[in-house]
């Protein structure tokens, strides 16, 4: 929290993960704005950091952008936590950026903070036991968002847009429902609850934020078909249905849900969901004018 002498300093922000696609909509995000300031660091400064002798005290938040995309592998697992071992005994608080898929889905309703982390992928564990670590701070904050888009490499939406140009056919889950997010919109959210937390918010712990609206994968394509032929009335696209949950399942009608509750980041901090769509058709523009 800031005192008074130092109310008009900017935010000094340590952000692990600069080079992923999330840092750099960090690092872009932030050039307009004045109250913070970000110091980038990259994964291999990451890989090669002993954190005792980095001087974390110089910096306000420690801004974890790099576990949300992280591979499951050992040795990450063994450096993010000597990070955040480092982080507890400095003056300065982790902000880790997580996601739904700490959660396999098998909940009928949306999932709310306090659920225990249960996925069945290295990933998602490797992530429920980073956020574990975070957590150990008092001050920590664990921010859980939905599916993600707007990347530049590996993106859900540019990749479907390639095949649609391409002419090759999509396959998609139709049984899998959850909260399509923007990269963008969750880089807005985070920078509020720094900002509030750095200026008298005493609040956390576990948040979660996505955008308004389930869907399934199968419907996300869908709505990405509709938005490039509205700008290419000749692009042919061809989206296939994959329903691998239910064909396992004596229930035809149950379906895997990875939704989340965002209540709590409302009581707390007063964000509200915004509509996926908008941003979806920004992209899809973006995308297509540039292949």
């Amino acid at each position: 929290m800031a005192s008074d002498v130092e109310i008009n300093k900017p935010i000094k922000i340590l952000l692990l993960g600069s080079d992923s696609n999330i840092g750099q909509e960090f690092l872009k995000f932030s050039n307009d704005l004045s109250e913070f300031s970000l110091t980038p660091f990259t994964q291999d400064q990451f890989n090669q950091a002993c954190f005792i002798d980095i001087g974390l005290d110089q910096y306000d938040v420690a801004l974890d952008a790099l576990s949300l995309g992280a591979k499951a592998d050992d040795a990450y697992l063994k450096q993010i936590k000597s990070c955040n071992q480092a982080i507890l005994g400095s003056d300065i608080s982790m902000f880790m950026l997580s996601s739904v898929m700490v959660f396999t889905g098998n909940k009928e309703a949306a999932y709310e903070e306090n659920d225990v982390p249960d996925s069945d992928t290295d990933e998602g564990k490797q992530l429920a036991e980073i956020e574990g670590s975070v957590l150990d701070g008092e001050m920590s904050v664990v921010l859980r968002s939905g599916w993600l888009f707007g990347g530049k490499d590996e993106d859900v939406v540019a990749n479907t847009l390639t095949s649609f140009i391409a002419g090759d056919e999509v396959y998609l889950q139709d049984d899998f429902i959850g909260n399509p997010t923007p990269i963008s919109d969750l880089v807005r959210v985070a920078f509020s609850l720094i900002k509030q937390r750095h200026y008298g918010a005493n609040n956390s712990g576990v948040y979660h934020y996505s955008c308004a609206e389930d869907i399934s994968w199968f419907g996300f394509g869908e709505a990405i078909s509709v938005n490039a032929t509205q700008f290419n009335m000749q692009l042919q696209t061809s989206l296939k249905p994959i329903n691998e949950y239910q064909a396992e399942s004596s229930d035809l009608a149950l379906l895997r849900r990875q939704s989340l509750s965002c209540r709590k980041i409302f009581n707390h901090f007063g964000v509200k969901q915004r509509p996926w769509r908008a941003s979806l058709r920004s992209l899809v523009k973006e995308l297509y004018q540039t292949n």
